[in-house]
């Protein structure tokens, strides 16, 4: 039993080890690494909205921008890592078409959800630089 504690507590430090890699890897921000590094203990991949919220808020510091990228998020993809627009090509939880992946210099299509997050709030801060202002112009344009 002792073993199987062990191994979940080295799996859980892999996964917040992962989480800050990528997060500095993509050059998100300073505070996203740190709040990656002392989240909650949790598979954050069983759980994609609970990691985006600890990414939100270390970023913006406000519950209403995650509000905004739940109501975002949820009518791209419903939260789904495996969301495909047929007719797009989009994929994933942020809906990336070919290019933005390409852009971003993310693999193509990645399977994780902590990576497909990442790289989306990476866009938005990009290109809107807050959830919130991604929705306006999603509202304005049909599309973000």
């Amino acid at each position: 039993m002792r073993g199987l504690q062990r191994s979940e507590q080295g799996l859980r430090i892999k996964i917040r080890h992962k989480i800050l890699v990528t997060a500095l890897m993509v050059g998100f921000c300073g505070n996203v690494g740190a709040q990656a590094a002392h989240a909650p203990k949790m598979n954050y991949e069983m759980h994609p909205k609970a990691y985006a919220k600890v990414l939100v808020l270390g970023q913006w510091g406000s519950r209403k921008e995650f509000v905004c990228l739940d109501k975002l998020w949820t009518l791209e993809s419903h939260w789904n890592p495996k969301a495909l627009n047929k007719s797009s090509g989009a994929y994933g939880i942020a809906q990336f078409m070919p290019s933005t992946w390409a852009h971003y210099h993310a693999p193509y299509r990645p399977k994780s959800a902590l990576l497909q997050i990442t790289f989306g709030l990476r866009y938005i801060t990009v290109r809107y630089t807050t959830p919130c202002e991604a929705v306006k112009h999603e509202r304005k344009q049909g599309w973000y």
